[in-house]
């Protein structure tokens, strides 16, 4: 009666062994990630309030590991009029290609700031989304 018991406990102890080990010899699998981004104005900045009113934005993407933060894109728009942007329906995407994701391990954080500067007075406002393999990779920003 009591090798029963022990029979069980032998089989659960290697099952659980064999998961282990299959677990640790898994190669994470890695994929290019691209990410889609448009720059728009979201209203109209023709009104004569707008005449001194600029802003420059900047994007960077870092890939995010478990110990690890890796800076894989940057750019920064030169100062512009607010009016100078397009309309959503005009606006040009941008896509960024990021090589060597793991899947299961890293995700992407995607930042963006502006910096709006009208008459001296200037207002910087970050935005900071998380793309994983769920997430949709198109952007929106509005001016």
């Amino acid at each position: 009666m009591k090798k029963y018991p022990l029979w069980l406990l032998l089989i659960f102890l290697f099952c659980s062994s064999a998961i282990i080990n299959l677990n640790k010899n898994v190669t994470p699998q890695t994929v290019n990630k691209n990410i889609s981004f448009v720059v728009y104005k979201s209203i109209d900045y023709t009104s004569s309030v707008y005449n001194n009113s600029y802003v420059q934005l900047q994007l960077t993407v870092e890939k995010v590991s478990e110990n690890d933060r890796t800076l894989v894109w940057e750019k920064t728009f030169e100062v512009r009029l607010l009016r100078a942007y397009p309309i959503q329906d005009n606006a040009a995407i941008q896509t960024v290609t990021v090589p060597n994701i793991n899947e299961r391990n890293d995700h992407l954080e995607f930042t963006y700031t502006q910096t709006y500067n009208s008459n001296g007075y200037e207002l910087q406002t970050r935005y900071r989304t998380i793309i994983n393999q769920n997430t949709d990779s198109r952007l929106d920003i509005s001016i």
